[in-house]
């Protein structure tokens, strides 16, 4: 049996909500992601190695505050973290893989949208060291 097709349109009005983008712009949700951010990287399986540490570079990346990105950037990854570790999805994460599927499609649209700015940051990170 198929998985149902994905709409897209559904995933971009979550960076468009008014409500997860007023939460992205409060000067404290970068400290208060941090722990649930980890436990949530802690419950999942190495199987998507390099995605996870997209991710990790992404979240260090907007904890730097010595890189600057566009405001876009900055709002499009924070609204996508705080949709990962909500417990309100739109398929609930207690189905088995399929749970999952939503949280994939909104970390890979943010990974897509702040991709030029995660190399950006890779290559500032490398010279650095």
């Amino acid at each position: 049996m198929a998985a149902p097709p994905v709409n897209t349109p559904q995933i971009e009005k979550i960076f468009k909500d008014s409500t997860w983008q007023a939460q992205a712009e409060r000067p404290d949700l970068l400290g208060q992601l941090g722990s649930k951010w980890s436990a949530f990287l802690a419950g999942k399986g190495q199987g998507l190695k390099a995605y996870v540490e997209d991710l990790q570079l992404a979240y260090t990346m907007l904890r730097d505050p010595h890189f600057h990105m566009s405001k876009e950037t900055k709002t499009v990854l924070i609204i996508a973290f705080l949709y990962i570790i909500s417990p309100i999805d739109l398929i609930p994460d207690a189905i088995p893989l399929l749970g999952l599927v939503d949280d994939a499609l909104v970390a890979g649209y943010a990974l897509r949208h702040a991709s030029a700015e995660l190399e950006r940051y890779r290559q500032t990170v490398r010279t650095a060291t």
